[in-house]
């Protein structure tokens, strides 16, 4: 079932998320700090670049498996998961007080981070099974929680309050 491409493709994915997760914010500081132009250029361009081929690799992967990023259901899984842990974190940012021992803003906040959990945990154990490669499944599921995540912050930038204006 799985194929030697997907295999290949897999590989790089990993490495190359290792390389933006690990690797490209020491060589972009040490850059920063002791470089010359050149230098700096190639260290600030070299994380997008690994996070792009890690994105493509991992698509990649799933193409040669014959499977599509959206058709998997893991997908919904972790969005659906994402969204009701900012539901719940909002909630418990509404019933917090500052100063005061409050045992629903506990429990609501503990609740976020269990879903969250079953949630990607769901998502590991499906995309695995989907996949028959654990190092596909990685990858899949933290761009998974990515995708989620820009999709939460899209909602929540899109429905917070406009600003009052300043009249001078």
């Amino acid at each position: 079932m799985f194929r030697r491409d997907a295999h290949h493709c897999s590989m790089i994915a990993v490495l190359c998320l290792v390389f933006c997760v690990t690797a490209a914010p020491c060589l972009v500081w040490a850059s920063l700090a002791f470089g010359g132009p050149l230098l700096r250029a190639i260290a600030l361009l070299s994380g997008p670049l690994a996070f792009l081929v890690w994105i493509v690799t991992t698509v990649r992967s799933l193409h040669y498996l014959g499977l599509r990023y959206w058709s998997l259901a893991s997908t919904y899984v972790v969005l659906i998961s994402g969204l009701a842990v900012g539901v719940l974190a909002v909630i418990a940012g509404a019933v917090h007080t500052p100063g005061a021992i409050n045992d629903l803003y506990e429990t609501l906040l503990w609740a976020a981070e269990l879903t969250g959990l079953i949630g990607l945990t769901w998502s590991v154990w499906y995309t695995w099974r989907a996949t028959g490669s654990l190092l596909v499944a990685i990858s899949v599921t933290v761009l998974q929680l990515i995708t989620s995540g820009l999709i939460l912050l899209i909602l929540i930038l899109r429905c917070r309050p406009p600003e009052k204006s300043r009249s001078d």
